[in-house]
Parts: structure tokens; C-alpha cells; sequence
């Protein structure tokens, strides 16, 4: 995992900087939360996560509480949270579909 406060100029970040960028993160990081490139050896691993700011001045409580907050941001149609789940959508379904997920007998 990148560390929230490394730059958004991150290789795994060129490619995708216009769906989301620094003032983007940094919006979110003021809510505790951050969108985070993978770069784990897993192929499995979904390309970007979304996580709790570990570094943020109000700390949320784990990654669940990150989820949370972004899902109850969607809800309410702010703009951060839709580009947010946008972005998870268009490059990392699997983390969307985690963060976002289905109810039962719907599919995304």
C-alpha cells in the first residue's frame, strides 16, 4: 500500500490522475479517508483500495469506519463520495464492489 502522504504522481497514478487528483485526496484525507494504489504482489489484489487516513488528525476508527463514511457520503450525493465510488467502479471493481456492495438478488 502507498502511504497517504506519498504524491499522487506515483507511477500507479499517471494513468488515472484525471478520475482522481490532489485536491480530491486531499478533501478526503480531511474526512479520514484516502484512496490508496496497491502494489502487492498478489494479482489478486484489487489496483487502488480505499482505507482510512492513518494519518489524519481525527482518526476513524478502522477501514470498515472508512467504508462507512464514504457509503453514508454517496447517500447523501455529496460529490466527493460520488467521484469516489465512481473512481472505484472504473478502476478497481473489486474494491467497489467491497466497499459498495450489492443487496441480495441486486447486482452492480
Amino acid at each position: 500500500m502507498i502511504k497517504s502522504n506519498e504524491p499522487l504522481d506515483h507511477p500507479h497514478w499517471k494513468a488515472v490522475k484525471d478520475d482522481w487528483c490532489h485536491a480530491d485526496q486531499e478533501a478526503a484525507k480531511k474526512q479520514g479517508w484516502i484512496l490508496c494504489a496497491s502494489i502487492g504482489l498478489d494479482d489478486k489484489e484489487p489496483p487502488f483500495r480505499l482505507y482510512r487516513d492513518d494519518w489524519a488528525e481525527r482518526l476513524l476508527k478502522d477501514d470498515e469506519a472508512a467504508h462507512a463514511k464514504v457509503r453514508k457520503l454517496v447517500t447523501k450525493n455529496d460529490p466527493l463520495g460520488l467521484k469516489a465510488k465512481a473512481f472505484l467502479l472504473k478502476h478497481s471493481k473489486a474494491e467497489h464492489d467491497a466497499v459498495f456492495p450489492s443487496p441480495p438478488g441486486e447486482s452492480h
